[in-house]
């Protein structure tokens, strides 16, 4: 019966082995899935990142270029040479005014969007 025992006991610690390589294989294979995801998403975000980035960029660039372009047909329709380059920084330092008077409604909606933005994702 000795023999019959330990024939019991090998397959059963056989059996156990089997149990935890599985669980551990199983637990790897969550933490590589996990990895990946986080890889992914983080390649999301530096992709948005980088867009966001050009997009402001050229943005910009239009911005400066009409607010230049109106400054100079301000100065040519008005006979002065410095008045439209006035008259356009005016204007910006108003917009300035309203968003610095309106910025806690402003961080308020960027708040909501960027929630809803990362609750679709």
């Amino acid at each position: 019966m000795s023999a019959e025992n330990e024939q019991e006991e090998k397959v059963e610690h056989k059996a156990i082995d089997n149990l935890i390589e599985n669980i551990s294989g199983l637990v790897d294979t969550y933490v590589e899935v996990a990895q990946l995801e986080i890889k992914n998403r983080l390649a999301h975000v530096i992709t948005y990142f980088i867009l966001a980035s050009l997009l402001v960029f050229f943005i910009f660039f239009v911005l400066f270029f009409l607010s230049l372009g109106i400054a100079i047909i301000i100065n040519t329709l008005s006979g002065l040479s410095f008045l439209g380059y006035f008259i356009v920084g005016a204007l910006y330092l108003i917009l300035l005014i309203a968003c610095f008077s309106q910025r806690k409604a402003i961080k308020a909606r960027i708040d909501l969007a960027i929630a809803a933005r990362t609750k679709n994702d």
